[in-house]
């Protein structure tokens, strides 16, 4: 079957369609969230400007999915952006397939001024700036589709209210979950200290975790990495465990609009491969682990203070880390039994 549907090109006279009132597109990503790969969302807040960033992003993967299984995903997401486009400032939408290979592009833009609003073009696929909230999907014949979403909403806080993050507060939120963990069979906790000088250099990345790039700066930094690991093994299960951090995590977060940072859910727990040592984090190639971070640069900010939570699995069970660092954050090769780390010297600590 050969047919393509025309470039749709509209622009509307409407008012702004902001986060909450957008229930189509909530819709849709309930449906992409039960789809194999599931749904990512982030949110961020660096108070670099006036508003905190929401994103959604989610696969349609056709190695995971059957044609008849693809083809309804296909259905799901036409017919929503298409609902959706009759609420927005400005939507695209086109469809080529022909001998078994798809061109699909759906866009729609909403804008919150009077401002002329920009589209940017590459190939089939246009990208919005200068907007409040947009959307898009878009797949280029197997193997998979992408879809993203974002949208951005007033912070509400005048400059002079902002803070840093508050790392005493936020630990004491997620405690209680923690204090549970510790109570299962074979679950422990140990404070953990990870330092490496601006001598230090490990340009391969085989001492560390393949996180900022996989490797130290080329122009080294200092930093030391203070914190507590807490390992429950395998036998528990590890999701509704990471469910009562992230839901206290994303609590404290909502809470303190005039703090920075970012929140992230992904619907895995990347695993680390113990046998090759680095992080498998599958088509979530840019996640690192974290659920919370201090939201500022690793590299540029190495005087500051930062922080992390982070989540990982391996063959024994779940690592969590909640960890402080000034300077360059670099989280050591073999860190699950690893208690101290000082320029390559380590402490192990007990087998778990």
């Amino acid at each position: 079957m050969h047919y393509a549907l025309c470039i749709i090109l509209l622009v509307w006279a409407t008012t702004a369609v902001g986060q909450n009132t957008n229930v189509r597109l909530r819709e849709l990503e309930e449906f992409l969230r039960q789809q194999p790969h599931g749904l990512q969302f982030t949110q961020k807040n660096d108070l670099d400007n006036g508003y905190i960033r929401y994103d959604w992003h989610a696969q349609i993967d056709t190695m995971t999915m059957s044609r008849q299984q693809l083809m309804n995903a296909f259905i799901t997401l036409r017919e929503a952006f298409a609902s959706t486009r009759k609420e927005a400032t400005e939507s695209y939408m086109y469809e080529y397939h022909k001998d078994g290979k798809d061109t699909i592009n759906y866009s729609v833009a909403f804008s919150n001024d009077d401002r002329e609003m920009e589209n940017h073009r590459s190939g089939n696929h246009i990208f919005y700036f200068d907007v409040h909230e947009a959307a898009n999907f878009r797949y280029d014949h197997p193997p998979f589709g992408h879809y993203y979403h974002f949208c951005e909403e007033p912070r509400g806080i005048a400059e002079e209210e902002q803070k840093p993050f508050d790392i005493a507060a936020f630990e004491a939120q997620i405690e209680p979950a923690l204090k549970s963990m510790m109570t299962l069979q074979g679950a422990k906790s140990y404070p953990v200290y990870w330092q490496h000088d601006k001598e230090y250099v490990d340009s391969t990345g085989s001492d560390g975790l393949p996180l900022y790039g996989g490797r130290l700066p080329d122009d080294p930094q200092p930093g030391v990495t203070t914190g507590t690991h807490y390992f429950i093994p395998v036998q528990h299960q590890a999701e509704p465990l990471v469910q009562q951090i992230d839901s206290l995590a994303y609590d404290y977060v909502n809470r303190h609009p005039e703090q920075p940072y970012k929140f992230t859910r992904i619907p895995i727990i990347l695993r680390i491969d113990n046998r090759l040592g680095y992080v498998d984090k599958g088509i979530f190639h840019t996640e690192n682990g974290d659920i919370v971070e201090s939201d500022l640069h690793p590299y540029t900010d190495a005087e500051s203070t930062k922080y992390n939570l982070r989540c990982y699995q391996d063959d024994d069970g779940l690592h969590i880390l909640s960890l402080t660092t000034k300077g360059v954050l670099f989280v050591p090769k073999g860190f699950q039994k690893m208690k101290r780390w000082v320029n390559g010297k380590y402490t192990l600590t007990i087998d778990h």
